[in-house]
């Protein structure tokens, strides 16, 4: 089958294929043009080299005797037969091209596959006030601890439950919880303010909120929806952020090894108070109010609004990553820490940016897979790391 399709499409490029099958191959190249062309776009693409060929003999079996006008001879100038062996150039490139690729491209998830990487979950560890730590995934559901007139519980779905059943006696004590590499958590906190917890990150906070203020500390990244309580502001210090919030939902990125800091304002409204004191032996203190739909980004020392991709922003809590225009570099270390693998890199990169949507329920091979359609870059997985080249 496969060298029918070759044999075909060398006589077509030589200029020895018959009428018949001309018209077979120009038919092909017309119906997948229209195909392609669909208002509501292409269907998946084809990933055997067998649905092509069935493709072709659908549009025009083999053995049916095709209706053959001939055509009075015509005078062509120079420019014309230009551009007409420049069409046929074309499109002969991309039919040897999509006909290797799909040929090879069933290998190479074969081999991508062999060695898969299965996603994240609920995965979490609470570290109480005296040290003890928790592994939430091992607890049974319901109460698995008591602070200071809170009860703490875990939920079947992933979720850590603070409930203040008395009024706070003795020292408000501080809690912990940090997700790893693969993991993901949702805690309600003493206020009744939910916060989801990406992977490889931690939220510290006090068992039972008092005085004036609602403080609590971000490493990574979370998403808040945030208990209105009009004389007690709710406050996330984060990574040469702090974040003033009144009542609202947002989501703060402040992972160390990313360039930027990124707070984005869903509802509600927030003061970003930007810190660096890297830079300088004094703090540099800038401030920003955000409106829904806005995003304050911190790098360099250098505090920006902008409108704000707010599916992008918050992707990740909704099962989802979503690229838009990014780097591969940048790229990869959203899948290292949702897959928990390390990424080497070989030769150099291309620097081109991705755009795209795919589940975080799928494989670790599935996103390699489509990243590697784009010929731009080429994968190998070994244990739990993924090598990086170009293609």
């Amino acid at each position: 089958m496969e060298q029918d399709v070759q044999q075909l499409l060398s006589k077509h490029k030589a200029g020895t294929a018959t009428a018949q099958e001309i018209a077979l191959v120009n038919r092909w190249y017309a119906t997948e043009a229209a195909r392609l062309n669909m208002p509501e776009g292409p269907p998946e693409p084809l990933l055997e080299e067998q649905l092509i060929w069935d493709r072709i003999k659908a549009a025009i079996p083999l053995n049916s005797e095709l209706p053959v006008k001939e055509a009075k001879p015509k005078k062509l100038n120079d420019l014309k037969w230009l551009a007409i062996a420049a069409s046929l150039l074309i499109l002969l490139s991309a039919g040897f091209y999509l006909y290797k690729n799909t040929y090879n491209h069933e290998a190479e998830m074969a081999r991508l596959r062999a060695h898969d990487i299965k996603p994240g979950g609920n995965k979490a560890t609470l570290t109480l006030a005296d040290g003890t730590q928790l592994a939430l995934d091992d607890q049974a559901d319901g109460e698995i601890a008591k602070q200071a007139g809170t009860s703490i519980s875990k939920t079947t779905n992933g979720q850590l439950i603070y409930t203040v059943k008395d009024n706070p006696t003795g020292e408000v004590t501080n809690n912990t919880i940090s997700t790893p590499r693969g993991g993901q958590y949702q805690v309600n906190l003493p206020d009744g303010t939910k916060v989801w917890l990406n992977a490889q990150s931690s939220l510290t906070f006090p068992t039972a909120f008092t005085g004036n203020r609602r403080l609590v500390n971000l490493k990574g990244e979370g998403y808040f929806e945030v208990a209105k309580l009009k004389k007690m502001p709710f406050i996330v210090e984060a990574n040469k952020q702090t974040v003033f919030v009144y009542g609202t939902h947002f989501n703060v990125n402040s992972y160390v090894d990313e360039e930027r800091t990124k707070t984005t304002l869903l509802e509600g409204s927030v003061d970003v108070l930007s810190t660096e004191r890297e830079q300088a032996p004094k703090a540099i203190f800038k401030i920003a109010t955000l409106k829904p739909g806005q995003q304050a980004e911190f790098s360099n020392g250098h505090l920006k609004v902008q409108q704000a991709d707010v599916e992008e922003a918050i992707a990740w809590k909704n099962g989802k990553f979503k690229f838009s225009n990014e780097n591969i570099e940048s790229l990869m270390r959203k899948v290292a820490r949702w897959y928990d693998v390390d990424i080497e890199y070989k030769g150099k990169i291309s620097k081109e940016g991705f755009g795209g949507q795919v589940s975080r329920s799928r494989n670790v091979s599935e996103i390699l897979e489509v990243l590697q359609l784009t010929r731009l870059v080429h994968f190998e997985i070994e244990g739990r790391r993924i090598i990086v080249s170009s293609e």
